[in-house]
């Protein structure tokens, strides 16, 4: 007993800690402006617009260098892994942070492999080397460019797909039975609503013959 409230205590710490980091992490990332940086600016912002201040512009920053924009993903995977500490019930994230990594990986490789269609602000916004990051690159130049753009394009997406799947501890079979069952609500929904439209039509030539017969009586009385 004392070690399982030990062990408790510990994820409890863990958690909380992880959980700060994503929110310090959320807040680093979706508030970066790279002249908060005297390396790209000289003098920086005088102000400097990160909410974590010069630090959180400095972690953001090595975050997008070396994951381009799939750095974004990072506080999230965070943010569900420290659930797993916090909730027994979620405890099955504390051991699919190897997931984490793939999904990560995958999608700075698959920014990677599609860089052309992304816009160069994009990248000049991240102040990325790409748009998948240093990691992106070393990826796609030591292993995918193997397979050419189709063939890793797959690849990659077989991987993302498996690492959702992996962290929402979800079956594939459960998947597709719930967007079949989304389709099929949509379906029929909007059959529903057209056979309403039809009754209202009806009952509305209803009406009017019957306003056309009131008017040819009225019109022979």
């Amino acid at each position: 007993m004392p070690n399982k409230r030990n062990n408790n205590g510990l994820h409890d710490i863990i958690g909380l800690v992880l959980l700060s980091l994503s929110l310090l992490l959320f807040a680093a990332l979706f508030s970066f402006n790279k002249e908060d940086l005297a390396s790209v600016k000289l003098p920086p912002n005088a102000q400097t617009h990160n909410w974590v201040g010069p630090a959180g512009a400095m972690i953001a920053n090595f975050c997008f260098f070396t994951f381009g924009a799939a750095a974004f993903l990072l506080p999230f995977l965070i943010f569900v892994t420290a659930l797993g500490f916090l909730f027994s019930g979620l405890e099955f994230f504390r051991r699919r942070w190897i997931w984490s990594i793939i999904l990560v990986l995958s999608s700075s490789c698959i920014l990677e492999i599609h860089n052309k269609i992304f816009p160069h602000a994009l990248q000049s916004y991240l102040n990325a080397p790409s748009p998948g990051g240093i990691v992106g690159i070393w990826l796609n130049d030591g292993i995918f460019r193997f397979f050419g753009i189709i063939g890793a394009t797959i690849i990659l997406a077989t991987l993302y797909l498996i690492s959702l799947m992996s962290l929402s501890n979800c079956m594939l079979q459960e998947w597709i039975q719930w967007i079949v069952s989304l389709f099929k609500r949509r379906t029929d929904e909007a059959d529903l609503y057209q056979e309403k439209l039809e009754k209202r039509k009806q009952e509305l030539e209803q009406q009017a013959r019957e306003l056309e017969e009131e008017i040819r009586k009225t019109g022979l009385g």
